[in-house]
């Protein structure tokens, strides 16, 4: 899911550090912030600093990375409870390059405000489906779509009601479990 930016035609305020490619002088001059705080979402930050910057970030639609599935149902919990506690963690930043000044201060109610990152991104994911140059789904796949995003985010939402910081103990272990992390 993608925030649209105004610095251009088929320009984003976000990008995915897994399927982006930076000019060597851009990420020279802007390279990935060091936010200890948070487990994955270091590229999300860096977008909406180069958006800030007033860089153009451009989607390419036919761009595609596939990441393997955790082996184990309960990897692919722990991901999810990190990836939610992320958003919680990102709210601050993500508030300040997509609201208006006078809703920022929506990004700082904590737990709270994981709700208020995921809850607009299931909505735009949602309305992704069958743009952004994928195929057009039939309406019983697009209802399992939308079901799985609805858990995904239910489980997202535990982590971000968690944060980080709960779920510190476990963040070690997790990076070196979750099969997509571990190289292979």
């Amino acid at each position: 899911m993608y925030y649209p930016s105004p610095l251009g035609a088929a320009c984003v305020k976000n990008f995915y550090a897994n399927n982006v490619a930076f000019r060597r002088a851009v990420f020279a001059a802007h390279p990935y912030p060091a936010q200890d705080r948070i487990y994955r979402g270091h590229c999300q930050v860096l977008g909406m600093q180069l958006f800030a910057a007033g860089i153009p970030v451009r989607f390419a639609a036919a761009a595609r990375t596939v990441h393997r599935l955790p082996d184990r149902a309960r990897d692919f919990v722990q991901l999810r409870l990190h990836r939610g506690a992320d958003a919680r963690d990102l709210a601050p930043h993500l508030a300040r390059a997509v609201l208006p000044p006078p809703l920022r201060w929506i990004g700082g109610l904590g737990p709270v405000s994981a709700a208020a990152v995921l809850a607009p991104r299931l909505v735009h994911s949602a309305r992704a489906l069958g743009h952004q140059d994928m195929p057009r789904q039939r309406r019983r796949d697009r209802l399992a779509s939308l079901g799985l995003m609805a858990g995904i985010s239910a489980l997202d939402l535990v982590g971000g009601l968690l944060g980080n910081r709960a779920l510190r103990r476990e963040r070690s272990r997790a990076c070196e479990n979750l099969a997509y992390r571990a190289g292979a």
